[in-house]
């Protein structure tokens, strides 16, 4: 029997089809994930789910588009600073760009996505987040863990 890896990343799009291809292309590389057709589904998939450590969001979605869910994630799990996210789109412009950088999203994808670009895009991310998982675990104990933490948000307050 094989044995299954947790999903640590959560893709969101409303084409299904996109849904299985990155799925397929995640799974292949080991790498477990989740997928959500819709803004409201992936809020509340990362509400029961805080092992998710990136979330890969396609921009252009009916209700909610990728960037005002990408917002809302920041802003609903601020304690999750660990969290990536990766954005995706077929129609690429300065503005969603802009706004990915101010989300501090980790990468900016463009459709049709190389199944290649897509591993070492998210690998990276989840690399990171478990940078800054350990980090932050190491940084709780240790002498000066407050200052530390107050510089963090203040460089955080001035970057946005």
């Amino acid at each position: 029997m094989e044995a299954t890896v947790p999903a640590r990343v959560l893709v969101v799009d409303d084409e299904v089809r996109s849904l299985r291809l990155m799925s397929r292309v995640l799974g292949s590389s080991a790498i477990g994930c989740r997928t959500a057709e819709s803004a409201a589904e992936a809020l509340e998939i990362l509400r029961l789910a805080p092992e998710i450590d990136v979330v890969v969001s396609d921009i252009y979605m009916p209700t909610v588009d990728g960037i005002e869910f990408l917002g809302t994630v920041r802003r609903e799990f601020v304690d999750r600073p660990w969290l990536q996210l990766l954005l995706v789109t077929g129609q690429a412009s300065l503005e969603t760009a802009v706004a990915a950088m101010r989300l501090e999203a980790s990468d900016y994808l463009f459709k049709p996505i190389e199944p290649k670009t897509l591993r070492e895009s998210v690998q990276h991310a989840l690399t990171r987040a478990e940078s800054i998982r350990t980090v932050r675990a190491t940084a709780v104990d240790s002498p000066g863990a407050r200052e530390l933490r107050q510089i963090a948000d203040t460089a955080r307050a001035l970057a946005e």
